[in-house]
């Protein structure tokens, strides 16, 4: 699922999810506010966020050990690979190509942590990945995936000089081997 999020003149948030979403019997948020009632007009039910969201680190989703180091590696192999390259890295410009270079090195090191483990000292890393438990919709309950620092990395366009004219966005979803790590995470929820 590609989500686009017009923040102000042209900022775009683009994040790449994975729902999986169950059908219930059972009473949910979705199904109260449908209701029309007056307690789905009160202050009380209005000021209740009802989600549930957790960040999960690299080695909280590969525990086994070593997996989470071969992870990484993976990852950074990619930067390595004269086929994948001009895939993840779409310019001839040695200064872009740096660019890009960068920040798959900080997204597999910094964030990931230098050891595959989150870094230093058995530190766990930042969270590589959201995880959002909803129960808005009527007659549902969802779980999604995002991760936080994608490995797959888009480009944009300016196409004119007009500057309230929007610009072409190019998401560049799965263009990193690593890309499709939150799509398999809900499908083994949606299998328990």
């Amino acid at each position: 699922m590609k989500n686009y999020t017009r923040h102000s003149l042209h900022t775009y948030t683009i994040t790449q999810t994975a729902p999986v979403t169950w059908a219930t019997t059972h009473e949910t948020a979705g199904n109260i506010h449908d209701s029309g009632t007056d307690f789905s007009k009160s202050s009380q039910f209005l000021s209740f966020i009802n989600d549930a969201v957790a960040f999960a680190n690299i080695s909280a989703l590969f525990p086994a050990p070593g997996s989470a180091a071969a992870f990484q590696k993976e990852i950074l192999a990619a930067l390595d690979n004269s086929t994948l390259l001009p895939t993840l890295i779409p310019s001839s410009y040695d200064t872009v190509k740096a660019g890009y270079k960068a920040m798959y090195e900080v997204a597999a090191t910094k964030f990931f942590g230098s050891d595959g483990n989150g870094g230093v000292e058995g530190a766990r890393g930042v969270a590589q990945l959201e995880m959002l438990m909803s129960v808005i919709s009527p007659g549902s309950v969802s779980v999604q995936a995002a991760m936080q620092h994608p490995y797959s990395i888009g480009r944009l366009w300016i196409n004119t000089t007009d500057p309230f004219q929007e610009v072409l966005i190019d998401p560049g979803y799965y263009t990193h081997p690593a890309g499709g790590f939150p799509v398999i995470l809900p499908s083994v929820f949606h299998a328990c």
